[in-house]
This record gives structure tokens, sequence and C-alpha cells, in this order.
């Protein structure tokens, strides 16, 4: 199709579906894991999984045919790959039963003050 020819309105809101259908399902999946139902919360990630996919594909669709810039292509590609990350980790944490304590320890890990090493003080000094 040219790029000077408009899509028609029902392809614009499938394109449109497709875009916010894999953050949708995640979002679902981190409530449902939130809720306390982590098994769902695997289920609904595992199927956003494909549902990222097919936005990513259709963000790279509008890039050749020029409907939108690169970097939007490159963003649904990063969401992809976070949502196939988060994925291949939680599986064997889930197994393992500690999904919760190693989230919340990675979190104080990062947002907490450490003080530094003496070896490190006294080259800082």
């Amino acid at each position: 199709m040219p790029s000077g020819e408009e899509r028609p309105a029902a392809t614009r809101s499938y394109a449109r579906v497709l875009r916010l259908l894999g953050p949708a399902v995640a979002l679902a999946a981190v409530l449902a894991h939130a809720g306390g139902a982590g098994g769902l919360g695997f289920g609904l990630l595992l199927l956003a999984v494909p549902a990222a996919a097919a936005g990513a594909l259709e963000a790279v669709g509008e890039v050749v045919e020029e409907r939108c810039s690169p970097a939007h292509a490159v963003l649904a590609g990063l969401g992809l790959a976070l949502v196939v990350g988060a994925a291949a980790v939680r599986a064997p944490a889930l197994a393992l039963g500690c999904v919760v304590a190693f989230a919340l320890q990675e979190v104080a890990a990062l947002l907490l003050p450490r003080p530094l090493p003496d070896s490190e003080r006294a080259s800082a000094s």
C-alpha cells in the first residue's frame, strides 16, 4: 500500500488492539499475582508473550509502511523482550515458590543505601 493512502478504520482499530493487548495481558498477570493467584498470573504472563509479539510485528509493519517512527518498533521489541524475560525467569522461581521473597529482596537491594566497605572508604578519601 503506498504511503499516501489511508488504511480503513477497521484495520486501524485492529492495529490499536494489537498494540495494547500485550501490555494489558501483562498488567493482568501482575494484578493476578499481586492478588495471590500465582498460577493464574504465570498463565497470563505466558499468554502475554504472543500478544506482545503480535504488537511488535504490527509496529514493524507500520514502520515499513512509514506510518510511525522506528522508535515505536524498537520500544515494542523491547517490551516483547521484557515479557519473554519475565516469563523465563518466573517459571523456575514459581516452581521453587520464592518469587515474592526474591522480588522484595532485589527491590530492597536497589533502594536501600549500603555502606561502603572499608577498602573503598579508604580509597575515596
